[in-house]
């Protein structure tokens, strides 16, 4: 007689092995199963922690854009009290400061209308 090839370990030579947790009877086997299965529940609970933390401190401070945003205004205001703007010599408006190919400049801010300059 020939051996049948079976799915479940139906005990011929031909069968296929039994389970892990009838050959262990269940105790160690188990084991290595509830640990294989715990390892991404606790990584889940991982990264729902760091993602409450991180959306904590994204409401606190804001996202890059934000933060960017809030440093280039602080600067901006940080030059304005740095230096006074000069008086434009056509007009006496204040100036602002510009930028060409050639390097900074005084412009007058009333530009278009008025086209004074005075160099850096």
């Amino acid at each position: 007689m020939l051996p049948v090839i079976g799915w479940g370990g139906g005990g011929h030579p031909g069968a296929w092995p039994a389970s892990p947790r009838k050959e262990a009877g269940g105790g160690r086997v188990r084991g290595r199963f509830d640990t294989a299965l715990a390892a991404p529940g606790r990584a889940l609970n991982m990264l729902k922690s760091q993602l409450a933390a991180q959306g904590a401190a994204f409401e606190q401070t804001g996202g890059f854009s934000e933060r960017l945003t809030t440093r280039r205004l602080a600067a901006r205001e940080e030059a304005r009290d740095a230096a006074p703007a000069p008086t434009c010599p056509q007009c006496a408006q204040p100036m602002r400061r510009r930028k060409s190919a050639k390097g900074e400049f005084w412009g007058c801010s009333a530009y278009p209308e008025c086209k004074g300059t005075k160099p850096m």
